[in-house]
Parts: C-alpha cells; structure tokens; sequence
C-alpha cells in the first residue's frame, strides 16, 4: 500500500498578516502591544458571499504582534500587521484552527 502512517511537523513558526483599517491610539494600540510583546486571542470571521452560506473561523489562542507598517488602500488607511501564533497555553500542540461556520 501507498500513503502515509503518520507525519511530523518540527520547528514550525505559523504567521498570519492582516491589513485592517487604521483605529485612533486610543481605540486599538498595536504599537504597545508589540513593544510589550503581549500575547492574546485573535478571531478572524469571513462570512459567507453566497448568503446563508459556510463562512470560515480562524482562531489562535496566543498571537502575538510582531510588526506594524501604515499602508493605504483606495485612500484608505490601514494597518499592515503581522502575527507569530505560538503555542495556544489550552493546548499546547495547536497554534491557530480553522472551521466552517454557519
């Protein structure tokens, strides 16, 4: 027979960039959340297009900021982030998840 018994993955460093629209200091401080080197929960939710469809679920229970750039898109301004997702402290041998959502 052909196929795999079981696989591995070592020394693996999942990251996730995200480019949401700029918020006011007050309202979202990501600087001080890298400088700090805070460590949180990130739910990202994309719903589905087809109207009452599968949407998609990522969660990571421990991201943590690792840069930040200004950026625009159509004269708006964003925020170019990106993530580390290290070991989740629930469980320790998942990083992020990701589901179908109604």
């Amino acid at each position: 027979e052909k196929g795999f018994d079981f696989f591995f993955v070592a020394n693996r460093m999942p990251k996730i960039t995200a480019n949401p629209e700029s918020k006011l200091v007050a309202d979202q401080d990501w600087l001080s959340h890298m400088f700090d080197s805070d460590v949180g929960d990130l739910l990202i939710v994309l719903p589905s297009t087809a109207g009452g469809g599968t949407g998609i679920q990522i969660t990571a229970g421990a991201a943590q900021i690792k840069g930040k750039k200004p950026g625009n898109r159509d004269a708006i301004a964003i925020d170019d982030l990106e993530f580390d997702l290290c070991a989740d402290t629930g469980n320790s041998n998942q990083q992020f998840a990701i589901e179908y959502v109604d």
